[in-house]
């Protein structure tokens, strides 16, 4: 049976990277899935959309693979949950309709676990019990050709933000978008707020090259 990865897509490096190292490293058939995340703590979603969308069409001249989009709003100032909780519950949508036997990729990488909540939760395999629910949820038999186990690329191959510019092409690198909270400049063109960790981490990258 064909395998297909299902790669979760934010538009931020460690999803790009990960699109392209399976673009162009793998054989695998790619179905590469975007969550517009809506919520008004953090209103980037305009800009991770249109990320997503320029790092598709450009990564479709490497080869042909899948893209979806779907769209999540909380209404709530204060989203308490974990953006990787609600890709596990899209992912759960997504994976019955992928063509051969579908296989999950989450584009964490190591320095995600310097926040204690995610290594607790790594330790008592959250992630993975709520995958495994959630695919027991599914219908039989729609879910019996996906993958229990969880594809986590990034830190299999121990790879950092450095490492993913460096190895990116410089012209994907800049169509990316990981600030949290990003700004308007006077000519109301969105900019990296500069504070928030991910524009941080990226900047402190770049200047290591």
């Amino acid at each position: 049976m064909q395998k297909t990865i299902l790669v979760m897509f934010s538009g931020g490096l460690d999803s790009c990277y990960m699109l392209y190292y399976y673009l162009t490293q793998t054989d695998y058939a790619i179905h590469a899935h975007h969550i517009s995340l809506r919520y008004p703590s953090e209103p980037r979603w305009s800009e991770e959309d249109r990320a997503c969308r320029q790092i598709v069409e450009y990564c479709r001249q490497i080869r042909s693979f899948d893209y979806s989009e779907s769209r999540f709003d909380i209404g709530f100032k204060r989203y308490a949950g974990r953006d990787s909780d609600t890709q596990l519950l899209m992912a759960a949508q997504v994976a019955p309709n992928l063509r051969g036997r579908g296989h999950l990729a989450i584009g964490w990488e190591k320095s995600d676990f310097e926040l204690e909540v995610n290594r607790q939760r790594a330790k008592n395999k959250v992630t993975e019990n709520l995958w495994n629910a959630l695919c027991d949820s599914i219908d039989y038999p729609l879910g019996e050709h996906i993958s229990r186990t969880i594809l986590f690329p990034l830190i299999e191959m121990d790879i950092d933000k450095g490492k993913m510019i460096a190895a990116l092409p410089n012209e994907l690198v800049e169509m990316t978008w990981s600030c949290r909270r990003p700004r308007k400049d006077e000519s109301g063109i969105s900019q990296p707020c500069g504070k928030c960790k991910p524009c941080q981490t990226i900047r402190f990258a770049k200047m290591s090259q």
